[in-house]
């Protein structure tokens, strides 16, 4: 179950535009810079639903909690996939909605993906180090939107 931050909601009179990987009401247009984990590599913006009442969120996702939140967490870090391939498999979860009181047992209830809105990439920039022939990271391109991936999520049955 995320965090009820009540102290947020309550002072803002619009609703919160979409929420971070924690379940952090965000105000501002999203952008792949402003989710929560800043060292990410890849992240999504997705359309749930709370699977008791059925209220939409709008939700971010980077690929580390992607990894934790599907069916079949993996048991070590060789076995993480990329947030792409979650999301080409349909197994994206976000889990608990953000916990916003939308219904008796939302905040302790999963959610249900429904759609990809934005999948966005980074990948780190890299040069072979002249003295010891070792490859190293430089640094980070800017983020990449990939439209091919904003795609439906089918129901599971």
């Amino acid at each position: 179950m995320l965090q009820h931050y009540e102290d947020i909601l309550s002072r803002i009179a619009e609703p919160p535009r979409w929420f971070d990987e924690q379940g952090v009401p965000r105000y501002c247009e999203f952008a792949p810079d402003r989710i929560a984990n800043i060292h990410a590599q890849e992240c999504a913006l997705l359309a749930i639903e709370c699977q008791s009442c059925g209220r939409p969120f709008i939700v971010a996702l980077d690929g580390g909690t992607a990894n934790h939140n599907v069916i079949s967490p993996p048991k070590n870090e060789r076995e993480w996939r990329t947030l792409a391939d979650i999301i080409r498999s349909h197994q994206i979860e976000y889990r608990d909605p953000p916990n916003v009181e939308c219904c008796g047992v939302g905040a302790m209830q999963t959610s249900t993906t429904r759609r990809v809105l934005e999948y966005w990439e980074r990948i780190p920039e890299t040069y072979i180090d002249p003295a010891t022939g070792i490859r190293a990271i430089r640094g980070h391109r800017v983020w990449t939107r990939d439209h091919n991936l904003e795609i439906e999520i089918p129901d599971r049955e």
